[in-house]
């Protein structure tokens, strides 16, 4: 049973930590898929996969945002093609034709890659072995989504060293087949020795001759979360050290366990493993090396630091509570408190909170990713948001029991609604992007790639208007919400009659007025005065 200390330490790694599900990948069998006739066996796979993973994507995406854990990518695995072309597949085209089958069947069910297009040849390799690695540069190059791996060596049995021969020049290849897409043929194919039968991660995984029919297996990333935990014990001796890194360990691997066992109900599928992951995310920082250098190891390379950046950003008292807030969350909730301290703890983020609402300055929130319980309650304190297709909000306190604590209840009502405020938090349901743009609690919805541009967009197109103007709306609005409508009008005319004494008003409707064509500016250089 998930209690509430272990769904605030999720929470925190997943905001603070770089936490994810990195995949949920799909093994298959296609030993079955075997025939003489090429056509045939492409049949039969196509077939089979849309079978077995045709609910993957949409399962994921439901286990995410109900449980509110990032689950990055869907996979699947298949039985080293080698063995299932070996009666049909005569030259290195019949390969490809097969490649370019499992590229439009992954296509179809809309996972991310397909592993499998491989060949373990670590004490020999037959005819077919052969043909599949001729024809893993033209497949690699057809393909999207096609992932290749071969194992050429054993503890056991030694290296192949022909194999190895072999693959060299087949790595060249793939590069200057693919040069014109940065030689990314490379990058999905894997050579290896000691290859699992059930390695969820790409590019090397592939569902070994030992696996069931099919098995789910899970990866999870581990570099962020750990180095976290590790900042935490800093110069603690080493048995303190190594206790936390395997307490780390369990814990990602039961948040691990608990999606894919959840995955597996659903998609009627046998749980198989979870993995932890030490490769980095595209996260900077979120690596090895940063453990390594956390340990007082020497540093392993240079980034700058999205702390200082941070530090410079916000005012000093704003960090320090936004610090006090988030990242001694977990530490707050480790104990029984009694009501007071909860409360003055409640205020202690509204005072964030409040800070980043009456900000003279507009406030544009650019929502990558997941908003749940104090993040949609900071996105609602700025004035306008806008999100990426991914983007997940929801007030998930009262399946914690406890309200949401930072505005919550308030902005959300007087934001979308009280009806649809109420079931939002009542239900503590989690909603998508598209949702939150119907139901007004987000103005736009754009993909990853284009939110930040439309952020920076839609700042630069405000900051072309008169500053202060644009401060005396955001007051008269802010302010007006919180009488009844004489009053609000009041503070209106207060602030409309205000404009008239500055120079950007004169500015402004001097140019509106201009006759002159020559003279009016189309943009007008506001001095902010």
């Amino acid at each position: 049973m998930i209690n509430i200390h272990e769904v605030l330490e999720t929470n925190n790694m997943i905001e603070h930590a770089n936490f994810d599900v990195r995949t949920i990948t799909i093994g298959i069998s296609l030993l079955d898929c075997a025939d003489r006739d090429v056509d045939v066996t492409c049949s039969k796979i196509t077939e089979k996969i849309l079978k077995v993973a045709g609910n993957l994507k949409k399962t994921a995406e439901d286990i995410s945002t109900e449980f509110g854990v990032p689950i990055v990518n869907k996979r699947i695995s298949i039985t080293p093609i080698s063995l299932v072309g070996a009666a049909c597949c005569k030259t290195p085209a019949d390969y490809v034709k097969i490649a370019k089958t499992l590229d439009a069947a992954a296509a179809e069910v809309g996972v991310n890659f397909l592993g499998g297009y491989s060949a373990v040849v670590s004490k020999g390799m037959t005819q077919s072995d052969r043909l599949l690695i001729e024809s893993i540069p033209e497949a690699l190059a057809c393909t999207e989504r096609i992932c290749s791996s071969v194992n050429v060596g054993s503890t056991k049995t030694g290296i192949n060293m022909d194999a190895v021969r072999l693959m060299g020049e087949t790595i060249k290849k793939a590069a200057e087949m693919t040069a014109e897409r940065d030689s990314c043929g490379c990058a999905k194919l894997v050579v290896l020795c000691n290859a699992p039968d059930d390695n969820p991660f790409m590019a090397g995984a592939f569902h070994g001759v030992g696996e069931p029919e099919c098995v789910l297996n899970v990866g999870v990333s581990g570099p962020g979360v750990v180095h976290h935990a590790l900042k935490r014990v800093k110069g603690q001796p080493f048995d303190v050290v190594a206790e936390t890194i395997k307490k780390t360990a369990f814990q990602i691997t039961r948040m691990g366990q608990l999606v894919g066992r959840e995955a597996s109900e659903r998609l009627g599928i046998p749980f198989g493993i979870v993995d932890l992951s030490l490769a980095p995310t595209p996260a900077v920082g979120d690596s090895v090396a940063r453990i390594l250098e956390e340990m007082e190891r020497r540093k392993v390379s240079f980034s700058y630091s999205f702390k200082a950046i941070r530090r410079k950003m916000l005012t000093k008292k704003i960090y320090s509570l936004y610090h006090l807030i988030f990242e001694n969350m977990l530490h707050f909730f480790e104990i029984k408190i009694p009501s007071a301290t909860g409360e003055a703890f409640g205020k202690k983020g509204n005072d964030v909170f409040r800070k980043i609402e009456t900000f003279p300055i507009p406030v544009i929130a650019a929502i990558n990713g997941f908003a749940l319980g104090g993040g949609c309650e900071i996105a609602m304190s700025c004035d306008i948001r806008i999100c990426s297709d991914n983007a997940i909000f929801g007030q998930p306190e009262v399946g914690l029991g406890i309200t949401p604590g930072f505005g919550g209840t308030q902005r959300l009502a007087r934001t979308i609604g009280v009806g649809m405020a109420k079931q939002m938090i009542y239900s503590a349901r989690n909603i998508k992007a598209d949702e939150a743009f119907r139901i007004g609690l987000v103005n736009a919805v754009y993909t990853q790639e284009e939110l930040m541009d439309q952020a920076k967009k839609l700042a630069s197109t405000i900051a072309k208007n008169a500053p202060i103007a644009v401060r005396n709306c955001k007051k008269a609005i802010n302010d007006g919400l919180q009488v009844d409508m004489d009053a609000a009008i009041v503070i209106e005319e207060k602030l409309f009659g205000d404009c008239f004494e500055t120079e950007d008003q004169k500015a402004g409707m001097g140019n509106f007025l201009e006759k002159d064509k020559e003279k009016k500016l189309k943009v007008v250089p506001f001095q902010n005065k």
